[in-house]
């Protein structure tokens, strides 16, 4: 529910779908073009790292989220009010990855800190 109340501030139009049968938890509405969206949260820590689960799983194994399935990835940050909207594209079928809202990338790597607080993505495509 975090993420209805957070994008109808930004002027979004949010509804559930009915069910659990849909990889994606809700549809957002810009008045420009519709987008489902898949809300994970964390709070698994690791050095500087929240780590995302970024997977459905079957009965035996874990799947990616698909571009034709789902289009953005919503992770918030449990705590606190960092948000990340990232493209499922963006993914590359990762079923995991790491975020570092407080910086400290050992690696240099922060590929998905440009999707933090990227609500325009949304409101203008």
């Amino acid at each position: 529910m975090m993420f209805m109340v957070k994008a109808t501030t930004k002027g979004l139009a949010v509804a559930k779908p009915f069910g659990e049968s849909y990889r994606y938890d809700f549809i957002v509405d810009s008045g420009k073009r519709t987008w489902r969206v898949q809300v994970k949260s964390s709070t698994a820590r690791h050095w500087r790292a929240y780590t995302v689960n970024c997977y459905w799983k079957t009965t035996r194994k874990h799947m990616p989220y698909l571009p034709s399935e789902v289009d953005f990835l919503a992770v918030l940050i449990l705590g606190t009010d960092i948000w990340y909207l990232i493209p499922v594209r963006a993914l590359g079928g990762r079923l995991m990855v790491r975020v570092y809202p407080f910086g400290g990338d050992p690696r240099g790597s922060r590929r998905f800190e440009k999707y933090r607080d990227a609500w325009h993505q949304l409101q203008t495509r």
